[in-house]
């Protein structure tokens, strides 16, 4: 009986403690690292800069992760603002892109979402046509427990590639078109 406990709790410790929620931390460790660039693709030393991270379909990171504890006066001007939509539907995450580019549109900004692939559609299918999403990366692995069993299901003539590509986190950059 204690071999059965044993490797169970071995199993579930591998499942929640590495695969599901996996890719999150090096997601989180990214983003932290990547400065803040301008419109035409120079750090940005002199303005307040906003870094804006939005978490979609996954849990909300700790902001000590995303945060810099240096006391340059660079990374004092840096503020990254953690915004969690849960669960949420995805117009939810289409309004919320669309406030921020309204509410800083003076300002340099950096807006970043990560969602598990799985939820990946979700962001394709925004309506509005005022900004543009570009995967920056994948991180895994991240088995989303929560909301990815109707697409686990769903893999059948898929190749094996595509569907490890199902089991990451995605981290994409948001940008506004040019008018």
């Amino acid at each position: 009986m204690f071999r059965i406990w044993f490797a169970f709790n071995i199993f579930i410790t591998i499942i929640y403690g590495h695969i599901h929620q996996g890719g999150l931390l090096p997601a989180l460790k990214y983003i932290h690292d990547r400065p803040i660039l301008s419109s035409n693709k120079m750090s940005i030393i002199n303005d307040m800069n906003k870094k804006f991270l939005i978490t979609y379909h996954t849990y909300m990171p700790p902001g000590y992760l995303v945060t810099s504890m240096s006391k340059s006066e660079y990374e004092q001007k840096l503020q990254t603002i953690i915004i969690d939509l849960k669960g949420a539907k995805h117009e939810e995450l289409d309004l919320t892109i669309e406030r921020i580019f309204h509410e800083y549109s003076m300002n340099n900004i950096q807006i970043f979402v990560v969602l598990p692939n799985i939820s990946q559609t979700h962001l394709s299918e925004l309506k509005q046509k005022k900004y543009s999403s570009q995967l920056i990366k994948q991180f895994g692995p991240h088995l989303d427990l929560d909301h990815g069993f109707d697409e686990l299901f769903n893999v059948k003539y898929q190749s094996i590639h595509t569907i490890w590509n199902k089991y990451k986190v995605d981290l994409y950059q948001i940008t506004r078109n040019s008018k």
